[in-house]
């Protein structure tokens, strides 16, 4: 089969996008996998620190002020907190990362 030109540029763009497509399908299983990984962990925290008791001393972060039952909640919305940080830098550099390509990719 003969090509001329403009098919071929076509037929490159088409495979490009196309293999474009699939890449940023895989990013996204990833990322909804490790999602999912992430709460089923942090529901496995919660149920292991929930009926462990925190005694009552004083401490310089200010935790002396709550209850003893209270540090298991405490340690687990730390943890989300730290790892939706996470998430999120990783997602901002991810989009940075494909704006830089597309944008180089145009010019």
């Amino acid at each position: 089969m003969k090509y001329n030109t403009d098919d071929a540029l076509s037929e490159i763009k088409k495979r490009g996008k196309l293999i474009k497509k699939k890449h940023e399908q895989r990013i996204t299983k990833i990322l909804s996998a490790t999602t999912c990984l992430t709460t089923f962990l942090l529901l496995g925290a919660f149920s292991v620190f929930a009926n462990t008791s925190v005694d009552n001393s004083q401490s310089v972060y200010g935790s002396f002020l709550l209850f003893a039952d209270i540090g298991s909640y405490v340690l687990t919305a730390v943890i989300a907190f730290i790892l939706g940080v996470i998430v999120t830098v990783l997602i901002k550099h991810y989009k940075n990362r494909n704006s830089t390509n597309d944008s180089v990719s145009k010019s």
